[in-house]
């Protein structure tokens, strides 16, 4: 039985753990890749050290592209995103550590050295990108080489 575009969608999202992003500043592109943590919603939370090329990029630029992709090419399927991305300060680290150690549990290990760069060090941030638009591609659903907004479908799971 052919699981639902919804369906398709989840397993994505909860089965990966790598997005690629894409990030600007003045009409340069970069791409790179992070490991994410969905929060079942909209919004997608990934850490990286701020003297990074993306992340300066998204201090300058707060829009903010992503794809997600299995490794398995038939049936060809993904994720494609748009949306606006922000350096999280303060207590929104913690919120989202929380979410980051519900996705990767053997985070907890390395917990107090989390923290202590998050509040003290200040070189490492989580990323909260928040999602404007999905699409998927489905060549199941839709063929080979389709894809469809499907931003309606993320706000049900």
């Amino acid at each position: 039985m052919k699981k639902s575009i919804g369906e398709v969608l989840k397993e994505i999202l909860e089965g990966e753990k790598i997005m690629v992003l894409a990030t600007s500043f003045k009409d340069i592109p970069w791409a790179t890749p992070v490991i994410y943590a969905w929060d079942g919603d909209k919004k997608f939370y990934f850490l990286s050290r701020k003297s990074t090329r993306h992340a300066q990029n998204i201090l300058k630029n707060e829009n903010m592209s992503a794809s997600i992709y299995p490794k398995e090419l038939r049936p060809l399927r993904g994720i494609q995103m748009e949306g606006k991305v922000k350096v999280l300060k303060g207590k929104e680290n913690l919120k989202a550590l929380k979410i980051y150690t519900k996705r990767f549990p053997g985070v907890r290990e390395r917990l107090p050295y989390l923290k202590e760069l998050l509040k003290k060090r200040k070189e490492f941030s989580f990323f909260e990108f928040e999602v404007k638009k999905i699409y998927l591609l489905s060549e199941e659903h839709f063929g080979w080489g389709k894809r469809v907004d499907v931003t309606d479908i993320l706000a049900t799971l």
